[in-house]
C-alpha cells in the first residue's frame, strides 16, 4: 500500500520558502490531488501528476518538480527543480510523518 499522504501539511525547502499543501483525496494505486500554497505568496496552485508509493513521493506546481523518498520512519524528504531551469534547485522536508494508506 502507498503512504497516506492526504490532509494538511508543509514542506520545508532548504531555500527557506515554505509550502503549504492540502490534499484532499488519494486513491489506492497512490494517485493524488489537491492544492498547494506558498506561504506569504496569495493564491492556491493546483497539485498536479502527483503519486505517493510505499517509497517515492512526486507532484508537480507550476514548473516546479518534487520528487522525494519515504524513510522506514515515514519522514519525507526530497528535492525540487524548476523543469525551465533544472539548475536551480532545493532540498526539502515535510512537516510530518506518515503512514501506509488505509481506504475505508
Amino acid at each position: 500500500m502507498p503512504m497516506d499522504v492526504r490532509g494538511n501539511w508543509d514542506i520545508n525547502q532548504g531555500n527557506g520558502y515554505t509550502l503549504h499543501l492540502e490534499v484532499d483525496h488519494q486513491d489506492p494505486d497512490g494517485f493524488f490531488g489537491g492544492r498547494v500554497n506558498i506561504h506569504g505568496k496569495a493564491g492556491y496552485h493546483p497539485i498536479a501528476d502527483a503519486k505517493a508509493t510505499d517509497t517515492e513521493f512526486t507532484f508537480m506546481m507550476g514548473n516546479g518538480r518534487y520528487t522525494g523518498r519515504f524513510d522506514e520512519w515515514g519522514r519525507l524528504t526530497g528535492i525540487t527543480y524548476d523543469e525551465a531551469h533544472p539548475q536551480s534547485q532545493s532540498t526539502w522536508h515535510a512537516g510530518k510523518t506518515f503512514g501506509k494508506l488505509v481506504m475505508a
